[in-house]
């Protein structure tokens, strides 16, 4: 390569000068390196271009121009020094940027997920605008949302309108969790899948390795704010109180997030729109609570072909579970009495018309699923609804990680070019 004199100008302030043998050690060494399938003359033009398409563009492209002009004032002088008679003799240090990146051979799988792992918390708890938005997204949502639903429905009394007040309880802690899960990852996703798309491209990484590294990324999240918000619901409106039981409640309610995390997730690989993504996520996840969730219309009342569709759904399980859990045996709901304004009407026996629906919460469950033949009960199973939870979740991850392994369709590739 003929040893030439390049300057980088914006608006004539300069931000590389110097020998153009120069020029891919300096970028690297203040940590812009040049992509290996990249034209480096190209790709440092870019960098010392504004970007005008949009005005959070234009601000972070000029903000990152600023960085560059100060690096060279500050770090520049020795590459500028070269000139056209070629570099000057490097210090032992100072060689180490010579050997191009590929010399030490591609990193471990290892080294790559340690750094999407460090990368991703990183921009995160970044002191930022975007990054203080993603992280109450995150964090503060769903125990706010919870708080207001604890508003509603307190206090939670012993009656036989709670029968129908609790299954609303159930219904809205479903919905809720579903479409908040829906919402704060089409919102906190996005950034990561731009930067995969642009990175698989240059060959540093596959599918699996990112989808692999978002679950361990987002699990502790997610754990932390379902449990807090579940906490919030069960303790404040005096749920069964037994550790137990509650533990189990933010359990399935968890698999619920999950669950539709990762089904946004899915649909963000063809969708490119943010909002298009959660439109259509949460369409699916109305249909399946209405369908499967027995807290809409219960699991009697459906048609064979539903309710055998309903077993390829998580809600049936999650919904059977949560209403089991609350109702099987609960004592404080034994032949509750009813209330007609102020007046409370006895319901011992259960025999009065128009006000006694329920002897306890077994009868009511009754009501609301179906019993196989025999003593065998064919929708509430207690503990393989709850396993049954996990399974979904279990598989929505495998799911996702052939779909990123899949390679795409021409058609959906232009999308995401730009």
């Amino acid at each position: 390569m003929e040893c030439v004199e390049h300057n980088f100008l914006h608006y004539n302030i300069i931000l590389l000068s110097g020998s153009t043998r120069m020029m891919l050690d300096y970028f690297r060494s203040i940590g812009f390196p040049c992509p290996e399938l990249e034209n480096p003359l190209m790709y440092y033009l870019c960098l010392a271009t504004v970007d005008r398409r949009t005005r959070e563009r234009f601000i972070e492209s000029s903000n990152q121009i600023a960085a560059l002009v100060d690096k060279f004032r500050t770090e520049g002088a020795r590459y500028r020094k070269y000139g056209t008679a070629g570099p000057e003799p490097l210090d032992q240090n100072e060689a180490q940027y010579k050997l191009p990146l590929t010399a030490y051979g591609q990193p471990s799988g290892w080294q790559v997920f340690r750094n999407l792992m460090g990368r991703a918390f990183a921009s995160l708890f970044n002191c930022n605008n975007s990054a203080l938005e993603r992280l109450s997204l995150r964090v503060m949502v769903m125990p706010l949302f919870f708080t207001l639903l604890f508003l509603f429905y307190f206090p939670m009394e012993t009656t036989q309108q709670s029968f129908v007040t609790r299954n609303g309880l159930i219904f809205n802690c479903l919905m809720g969790v579903s479409l908040l899960s829906a919402a704060i990852t089409a919102v906190t996703y996005a950034p990561h899948r731009t930067r995969y798309y642009q990175e698989a491209r240059e060959g540093i990484y596959r599918g699996p390795m990112f989808i692999f590294s978002y679950i361990l990324y987002s699990l502790p999240l997610s754990l932390m704010t379902v449990w807090a918000a579940a906490t919030i619901i069960y303790a404040g409106t005096r749920l069964r109180q037994e550790w137990d039981r509650w533990a189990a409640f933010c359990a399935v309610l968890w698999t619920v997030y999950v669950f539709s995390e990762q089904q946004t997730i899915s649909l963000m690989m063809f969708i490119r729109s943010s909002y298009r993504a959660f439109i259509t996520s949460i369409y699916i996840l109305i249909l399946y609570i209405t369908l499967a969730s027995s807290t809409v219309r219960t699991m009697t009342a459906l048609p064979d072909w539903l309710y055998y569709v309903s077993y390829g759904i998580i809600y049936r399980y999650a919904g059977a579970f949560l209403n089991e859990n609350e109702f099987d045996g609960n004592g404080l709901l034994e032949n509750t009495p009813s209330v007609n304004g102020s007046v409370k009407i006895s319901c011992q026996g259960n025999n009065l018309s128009g006000h006694c629906f329920y002897l306890n919460g077994n009868h009511y469950l009754t009501t609301r699923y179906n019993y196989g033949k025999g003593t065998y009960n064919e929708d509430l199973q207690y503990w393989l609804n709850f396993g049954m939870c996990f399974v979904f979740v279990g598989g929505m991850w495998l799911v996702n990680t052939i779909v990123y392994l899949i390679p795409l369709p021409s058609f959906i590739k232009k999308k995401f070019r730009d």
